[in-house]
């Protein structure tokens, strides 16, 4: 899904589809937030703890009197004192720069003994009055009663130099704290600790919604790819491990692989096709299941139907038509050596043909690409009124090329939110799309979208329709470190379990 797309010459951002990837990206890697608020919420109190300074205070009040020439005048009775309310305004402002001057600060110091004067004074007048409250804070409550005293004398000196003539006379007597002002609030840094953990998460969530680009619809590549949409066959969990159960049971993935199946027949019957390849970008996208799915759908209208596993690297395919591990010499069979028969097992429940081995073959390459194995394909399908040929992703290996030379067709499987539309570009057109053997697209592994799933299964991209379009994408470039059978293939298990996209 595109986030960010040209238009007259500007890049825009799709507000919409933004929301839809937040959306996507939040309920993939919710969890994130979790760890995120535990492991701040955890580290915060415990910084605070051990950075923790207790604070002491010490303050007194004290009145100022001012020489006042002004005509307007007002008598304090229970001071005592005159006070002039426009001076006193002029006081509050003017004390504020006195106590943090330096001729004060280094008065203090020198008076305390100290280099450095780390400590706070504030002082604050009391609305329409001459009365002041000081205020000294510092690491003991010594500290703080000492500076109270160093100010109280230093302070009157040192305004005179800034006011004028003044008396200051102390109102309440000094009172030292014994008890900090300050405490760490560990239940407050937690909840602190967790909401910036949580903000963290939902920044790196809005991040990568930005670089988001996989496909979430068959829409999401009808911009780029020019081949047909073939049909959306949506996510099904196999606890069984019984593959043969997605075509027969009466449910969405039967329905849509029937779908899918009946349009490729049309296609192979219309246009003489009979060998079909079917291949995708990466691992674990599901098309080994289509494939022979795909077959026993086809089988059960009648049409004879065989599948070979053409991933001699790492041959699985056995396992999924019910034969135990053992030695199908298919290399043996292309060069000679066997008969046929001895590789060509009839599935039990569907009848298809199965061909394929059960352990790896030296030298794949050299075997896709030799006569033996194009007399061997060629002989097979003659046999058969459809060969599909099941391959390794097209991104990682060079197989599929070598097969596409003895294939009618190609059948393209995208899987759902799997691998970012650049990589599947580039994979496609490594195919050489200008052939016309792509016949088209299948979307697998769809889940239910920030939209709904029937936008798309019922609605706009039906069946009786395709999407086409151009494009094209670079390379993705750290797909590689994902390997080809290794961190991949666990990757894409602990993200979406073991489903129909196996």
């Amino acid at each position: 899904m595109r986030v960010m797309k040209e238009e007259g010459g500007a890049t825009l951002i799709d507000l919409k589809a933004l929301i839809e990837n937040f959306i996507i990206v939040f309920k993939r890697l919710w969890w994130l937030a979790v760890v995120f608020a535990l492991i701040i919420g955890t580290l915060l109190p415990v910084i605070s703890k051990v950075n923790y300074t207790p604070v002491y205070r010490a303050y007194c009040s004290f009145s100022v009197k001012v020489k006042n020439n002004s005509n307007t005048s007002d008598l304090n009775s229970l001071y005592g004192i005159y006070y002039d309310k426009d001076l006193a305004t002029q006081l509050e402002s003017t004390f504020s720069y006195i106590l943090s001057s330096d001729l004060l600060t280094d008065a203090i110091k020198e008076d305390l003994g100290a280099k450095f004067l780390s400590n706070n004074i504030t002082a604050k007048c009391i609305p329409g009055s001459n009365l002041f409250e000081l205020n000294t804070y510092a690491a003991t409550p010594q500290e703080a009663g000492q500076l109270l005293e160093s100010v109280m004398v230093i302070f009157e000196e040192t305004a005179r130099y800034v006011i004028g003539d003044l008396d200051v006379d102390l109102v309440e007597e000094t009172v030292i704290m014994d008890t900090p002002t300050t405490k760490v609030n560990l239940v407050k840094d937690a909840v602190l600790g967790a909401g910036i953990g949580i903000a963290l998460a939902m920044a790196l969530f809005a991040v990568l919604s930005l670089v988001h680009n996989t496909v979430q619809n068959p829409g999401d590549l009808e911009d780029h790819l020019n081949m047909p949409w073939l049909g959306v066959v949506p996510v099904a969990d196999l606890k069984k491990n019984d593959e043969n159960s997605i075509v027969h049971n009466n449910n969405d993935v039967a329905e849509n692989i029937h779908g899918i199946a009946r349009k490729l027949d049309n296609m192979m019957k219309k246009d003489g096709l009979k060998v079909l390849l079917v291949t995708s970008t990466a691992p674990e996208e599901g098309k080994s299941t289509l494939s022979l799915a795909l077959a026993e759908v086809m089988e059960s209208w009648g049409r004879k139907t065989a599948i070979i596993d053409g991933d001699l690297r790492n041959p699985t395919l056995y396992r999924r038509v019910g034969l135990k591990k053992k030695t199908l010499p298919l290399e043996k069979v292309i060069k000679g050596e066997v008969s046929p028969e001895n590789v060509i097992f009839k599935v039990t429940k569907s009848g298809v043909s199965f061909v394929g081995n059960s352990i790896p073959v030296e030298d794949p390459t050299v075997l896709i690409n030799s006569n033996e194995m194009r007399d061997f394909i060629t002989t097979l399908s003659s046999q058969v009124d459809c060969l599909i040929i099941d391959t390794p992703p097209c991104e990682t290996m060079t197989d599929v090329a070598l097969y596409q030379e003895y294939s009618d067709g190609i059948i393209y499987v995208v899987r759902q939110d799997y691998v970012p539309i650049s990589t599947i570009i580039n994979a496609v057109e490594s195919l050489g799309q200008s052939d016309g053997k792509i016949l088209g697209y299948i979307l697998n592994g769809a889940r239910e979208t920030v939209e709904g799933y029937g936008k798309y299964s019922y609605g706009k991209y039906s069946y009786g329709k395709y999407g086409s379009g151009y494009g094209y994408y670079g390379r993705y470039s750290s797909y590689g470190k994902y390997g080809y059978y290794g961190k991949y293939s666990k990757y894409a298990r602990s993200r979406y379990g073991d489903t129909v996209n196996e």
